[in-house]
């Protein structure tokens, strides 16, 4: 299948498809091929971009404190960076700090390669507990969190759901992202969550309570990306939004989280992966089945500012420290 795919992209045959599907939230419509000339590689807000190798990301975190100089050696390899959230969430101040603690890595990563791109880790949905923000929404909880009509605050994976319905809730959780710009080592967002659950179950919450809230995450998704301005990037994970220019496919062919079929997010990735929007395709988990599938359909739908990663995890030890042979290997423009 990777030879197959491989000479397909090289053969430049990657507009032979002639299906259509879309299944993006209706936030955008991916459909066929629809690329068109780019500007020169890094041009503007983006990353820089060649088809000499495979375009590969960086996106991952060191649980027990900064990055280590081999660490940070490797990651100079990379054009495009997400630092996540659990990065140094063991040093003191231990699961807090969060917000201080990835621009602390953004800095270092800075130091080494001033021009990667780095970008700020945030879940539009979970008020994760190890960022200061949480502390924040402790203490305004009435305000800040999602509460059923039971009036139980409404949790996804054990975490507490911002209530963005509310505009000021947003702007709080935007004011994040804005604060960490300012340090000037933060190019732009890796916004998670960006595709809604249907529902959250076992909570009672009434149709049109929960239409609002989606509508509200919908708008702070268009939101961030306004405030920031076009000069950065934000990376919305799983969803396509007309007014966000970026999209990673998290489990990329391969059951991935937008509930798309393979052959699915291979079209939706030809249309992504089209100037003025970047792509991240993640293989997962990274056997040599999940590696040689997810990067042959890669190679296929890639277009300029696409960029390909296969891990199992989001931390330095789930393969992020890893460089696989084929990220070496000559490849040239399709």
């Amino acid at each position: 299948l990777t030879v197959v795919l491989c000479q397909a992209h090289r053969e430049g045959r990657v507009g032979d498809v002639t299906d259509h599907h879309s299944a993006h939230n209706g936030k955008r419509d991916p459909g066929l091929d629809h690329r068109v000339a780019s500007p020169a590689p890094g041009n503007g807000p983006f990353p820089a971009f060649s088809w000499d190798t495979v375009p590969i990301f960086w996106h991952a975190a060191n649980q027990t404190g900064p990055l280590s100089e081999s660490a940070l050696d490797f990651i100079a390899r990379f054009p495009l960076a997400t630092i996540e959230k659990f990065q140094a969430q063991q040093a003191a101040p231990p699961n807090t700090g969060a917000e201080a603690k990835i621009v602390a890595a953004a800095k270092q990563i800075k130091a080494r390669n001033s021009s990667i791109k780095v970008l700020f880790y945030l879940n539009s949905i979970m008020d994760w507990d190890m960022y200061d923000l949480h502390t924040y929404c402790e203490h305004n909880s009435k305000q800040m969190w999602l509460y059923d009509d039971d009036g139980v605050p409404v949790r996804l994976r054990n975490q507490t759901v911002f209530n963005v319905t509310s505009a000021e809730v947003r702007q709080i959780w935007i004011n994040t992202v804005l604060e960490a710009d300012k340090s000037g080592y933060i190019d732009g967002a890796f916004v998670d969550r960006g595709n809604v659950p249907s529902r959250f179950p076992n909570y009672p919450i009434p149709d049109q309570k929960f239409a609002d809230w989606n509508h509200g995450h919908d708008l702070q998704m268009v939101e961030i990306q306004k405030q920031l301005g076009p000069d950065k990037i934000v990376i919305s994970n799983n969803a396509d939004y007309d007014d966000v220019n970026a999209r990673m496919f998290e489990k990329f062919f391969n059951d991935d989280f937008d509930g798309n079929a393979a052959y699915a997010d291979l079209l939706a990735l030809m249309h992504e992966a089209t100037y003025p929007h970047l792509a991240e395709a993640h293989g997962e988990p990274c056997s040599e089945a999940v590696f040689n599938a997810t990067l042959a359909a890669f190679l296929v739908g890639a277009g300029e500012y696409a960029y390909y990663a296969c891990t199992s995890g989001w931390s330095v030890t789930t393969g992020w420290l890893d460089w696989h042979a084929e990220y070496s290997k000559p490849l040239g423009a399709p």
